[in-house]
């Protein structure tokens, strides 16, 4: 009974333990979400305001009648004018998808890494829609990667002339959004595009160089494949298959079939340790974001518990098992001390018996050998025997045996005269 307590509280602990966990998880990935989802108001609002100046549609007017010729833009007071009015990080973008103001003389002329890369967005962005681009690679060789936020220039007349731009730092307010919430000092909360790639920095980045998901100096954004290895890495597992050709873990893999979830048994994440996790798809913003903590320590309280509530059981069983054993013992003992009694007893008794049989025979032979009749009665009438000698029957021609008991065939005063009897 015991041990079944034990188990079945331990077991309703356990499951208290992973609910709570499954709380936290979906907490964090719904607060994560609306927190990028906010963030990202704020710029669209900003972008929009200031695409919405008629200043910059004519600047993009006639930046667009120019030849598309590095030189040409770059020596246009159009580009020096778009330049004094907007930070580094804004690209204009004609309707062919060409740059045609930017702080870099090297992608004037050139195709917008936006056009390039996200060619059915940038068409969204033409029909009227602002949209954001998670982040992709930077259009300058050897950079970091980008996040775009693009939204129209209108004319006048409401026509998109053409496409204002801003390159957003993806390690910075977005990563940063990311991280900040996260459940224990284990747990990690990201971002992740529909091909598994991670969107947001790694807090693990240093151990993940360890681990061969990276290269030294090399940044988590889009290098780092949320794939499951087959085993946890940091252990020395070698994974069978090159990462390209690994299977995502099974929260990217649902994730990215818009499946939102929560998995508090474990599943191994992206390093190959065993974690706990919630995610969701955000169709919005284009990403999923999953919020893990490693099994280890989502289950460290349960595990605790259980080695003390295991560790009290064994020492209530040993008790039990010694106490058991002692009153067994005990109970030998005492069999052993009465069947000893027992024994010393039979063995006096047998001696009284034999010292009684004895003095009986003694008794018997003196009375055999006194001249007379010896008896001994009730002391009134009729005077009924208890015994007699035989000498009797010589005395009164009866035996002895018709003295005895309580069905004498005569008793003494039979034999008596009756001038003998008051």
């Amino acid at each position: 009974i015991v041990i079944l307590g034990a188990w079945f509280g331990l077991a309703r602990l356990e499951r208290m333990v992973r609910s709570d966990t499954e709380d936290s998880l979906k907490i964090v990935v719904s607060t994560t979400r609306e927190a990028l989802r906010g963030w990202l108001a704020t710029e669209t609002e900003r972008i929009e305001r200031q695409a919405g100046t008629p200043h910059l549609a004519r600047i993009a007017k006639e930046l667009a009648s120019l030849s598309r010729e590095r030189d040409a833009l770059g020596s246009s007071s159009w580009t020096r004018r778009f330049r004094e009015r907007f930070d580094a990080e804004f690209e204009l973008i004609a309707p062919d998808g060409r740059n045609v103001a930017t702080d870099r003389d090297a992608l004037l002329g050139q195709v917008s890494a936006l056009a390039r890369e996200r060619p059915r967005r940038f068409r969204e962005v033409l029909e009227g829609s602002t949209v954001f681009i998670p982040p992709i690679d930077s259009p300058a060789p050897g950079e970091e990667p980008t996040m775009y936020l693009a939204t129209p220039v209108r004319d006048a007349d409401s026509a998109v002339v053409a496409i204002l731009a801003q390159r957003l730092d993806p390690t910075e307010d977005f990563t940063q959004l990311c991280q900040t919430g996260r459940v224990g000092r284990s747990g990690e909360t990201y971002a992740f595009d529909g091909a598994g790639r991670m969107l947001s920095r790694s807090r693990f980045e240093d151990g993940l160089v360890e681990l061969g998901l990276l290269e030294s100096g090399e940044d988590s954004i889009l290098s780092v494949r949320i794939a499951d290895p087959g085993g946890d890495l940091a252990k020395g597992h070698k994974p069978a298959l090159p990462r390209g050709q690994q299977p995502l873990t099974r929260m990217a893999q649902a994730a990215v079939e818009q499946r939102a979830g929560v998995d508090v048994e474990g599943y191994r994440d992206y390093r190959g340790v065993r974690v706990l996790g919630g995610w969701d798809w955000d169709a919005r913003l284009g990403l999923g974001i999953a919020s893990e903590i490693d099994a280890e320590e989502a289950l460290a309280t349960f595990r605790a518990s259980r080695v003390i509530v295991l560790g009290i059981l064994a020492i209530t069983v040993l008790l039990s098992v010694l106490l058991t054993g002692f009153t067994i013992w005990s109970g030998e003992r005492a069999s052993r001390a009465l069947e000893q009694a027992r024994d010393d007893w039979e063995q006096v008794a047998a001696e009284r018996t034999a010292e009684l049989r004895g003095s009986e025979e003694q008794f018997r032979s003196m009375v055999g050998n006194i001249p007379g009749v010896v008896y001994r009665c009730l002391p009134h009438h009729p005077w009924t025997m208890l015994s007699i000698s035989d000498e009797i029957e010589v005395l009164s021609g009866h035996p002895a045996s018709d003295f005895l008991g309580e069905n004498a065939r005569r008793s003494f005063g039979d034999i008596m005269h009756p001038d003998d009897i008051e």
